[in-house]
């Protein structure tokens, strides 16, 4: 059993990166160009800001990645307000590692504000000790910044922690901190290749049982 465990926000404690895609579609088709899915993809678990910024250079847009980082943002909150609910599995997860005084924090790429309002849209920000999001880090993920700052504010250990991630960048980062790692594939997500997580599940509801098999690396 880890120590502490650390959640990422979109995709998985809610099934946001659709309205992420529409957001972006919406914009991309105001600002004159079609994004790709492979750009689609490849932006999973990316800031915005990162986002916008190789966007802005792949199209030569003129305007600032900022400023459509936070249009984006704005956009993508009042969609997540209206239909935001917990992923299926989330709420008996959370209570089975609370139950256990196992510490938790979310640890997202998303602005401050943003995660602050779908945590409380979700109703389930009281279970988490510390919340970490691009704002309170110089480098967002691939980079392991925002995993290593949720587990000082934890009190943990990297290598006590376990992360539970949805995109390769998430998963990247979360082995470069030296944290375990279970890969959320589910089965309607945008392809991600998870494939350096310790461990891989189809839902939130498979996490328990593997929590409770001493034998399981992530265990």
């Amino acid at each position: 059993m880890p120590q502490a465990v650390i959640f990422d926000m979109d995709g998985v404690l809610l099934d946001s990166e659709p309205m992420h895609m529409q957001v972006q579609d919406n914009m991309a088709a105001e600002l004159g160009f079609k994004m790709t899915r492979a750009e689609h993809l490849a932006f999973v678990g990316i800031s915005p800001l990162a986002t916008w910024e190789q966007l802005c250079a792949r199209h030569g847009l003129p305007q600032n990645p900022q400023e459509l980082a936070e249009e984006q943002g704005r956009r993508y909150l009042a969609q997540a307000l209206e239909k935001a609910v917990p992923r299926a599995g989330l709420l008996p997860l959370l209570d089975y590692l609370q139950a256990r005084d196992k510490p938790l924090a979310v640890a997202s790429s998303n602005q401050r504000e943003t995660v602050d309002a779908v945590l409380g849209k979700l109703g389930v920000r009281d279970f988490f000790r510390a919340v970490v999001t691009g704002s309170d880090a110089e480098r967002s993920k691939p980079w392991p910044d925002i995993f290593l700052k949720a587990a000082r504010l934890l009190r943990a250990l990297p290598a006590d922690c376990l992360v539970i991630e949805d995109a390769a960048t998430g998963v990247a980062a979360a082995r470069s901190a030296g944290m375990r790692c279970i890969g959320l594939c589910v089965p309607d997500a945008p392809f991600q290749d998870l494939s350096s997580a310790d461990i891989t599940v189809s839902s939130l509801d498979e996490i328990i049982p593997l929590l409770e098999n001493k034998s399981c690396r992530c265990g």
